[in-house]
């Protein structure tokens, strides 16, 4: 990976990510040091950095890490259900999107109640929030509407629990 990529705009787990990883550049010289860098951090990684060939090596923090825990715990029901992947994916889509609608809805009630505001400023952030949650509500519809097409052309039960999964 190219470290200019790292600058590309992130949403949702990997903005939350990058906003308390570190990233360092660093060389490996041997095979034995970046095996022990892995170990040391809990992450398994593929051998990509060669021996002598610059990385770069990213540093998460425990809150980082606790979540992506978190968020793969929470789709640990939809993961172990029996219904096609496309599905499980279009579920996980709908419970991250329904995540992001709180999470803004949350800063919504932080600016109307944040004192420091004057009324112009919280007007315009007020405005931002409510289009970006118009935006999310319409990516959830879509999403909906996508599961719905997908339980079209399941047997009963998988339809059943493929709703059941959506209402989490």
């Amino acid at each position: 990976m190219k470290l200019s990529g790292v600058q590309e705009s992130l949403t949702g787990t990997q903005a939350a990510l990058a906003s308390t990883a570190s990233v360092q550049p660093t060389t490996s010289t041997t095979d034995a040091e970046a095996s022990a860098a892995s170990a040391a951090s809990g992450i398994e990684t593929q051998e990509s950095v060669q021996r002598g060939k610059p990385g770069v090596v990213v540093d998460l923090s425990k809150l980082s890490l606790e979540k992506l825990k978190g968020e793969k715990d929470s789709n640990k029901d939809i993961d172990d259900s029996s219904l096609p992947p496309v599905t499980k994916e279009t579920l996980k889509n709908i419970r991250r999107i329904k995540k992001q609608i709180e999470e803004k809805q949350a800063e919504l009630r932080a600016i109307e109640q944040d004192a420091r505001l004057d009324p112009q400023t919280r007007r315009a952030r007020t405005m931002l929030i409510q289009g970006a949650i118009k935006l999310l509500q319409s990516a959830l519809n879509a999403a909906n509407a996508a599961l719905v097409k997908q339980m079209k052309d399941m047997e009963k039960d998988q339809a059943r629990e493929a709703a059941n999964l959506a209402l989490k």
